[in-house]
């Protein structure tokens, strides 16, 4: 059988999300640590008080730093965006 863990940072930052067979010969890196998780945890998200709480949103990006290709999808996306969201 095996047990879904997450393995945290010191901070308790979700570092990885493992399937662990259950009497594994095996302990998380340095600096670690292994809980269970419930379904919850998200690579990214923190683990306070018991609970996995989300990861942060990612920051958005600059049009300076953006690729005219990923400009063309981004505009694209927010047209098909607008054509779903008016009222009829």
């Amino acid at each position: 059988m095996t047990t879904r863990k997450a393995i945290l940072s010191n901070d308790g930052t979700v570092e990885n999300v493992i399937l662990l067979e259950d009497g594994a010969n095996w302990s998380p890196p340095e600096n670690t640590t292994i809980v269970d998780d419930d379904g919850t945890a998200k690579i990214g998200g923190k683990f306070v008080k018991g609970k996995f709480g989300p990861p942060p949103e990612p920051e958005p990006r600059k049009p300076e730093d953006m690729t005219l290709e990923e400009k063309v999808e981004a505009l694209m996306a927010d047209v098909e965006l607008l054509r779903y969201s008016r009222p009829a």
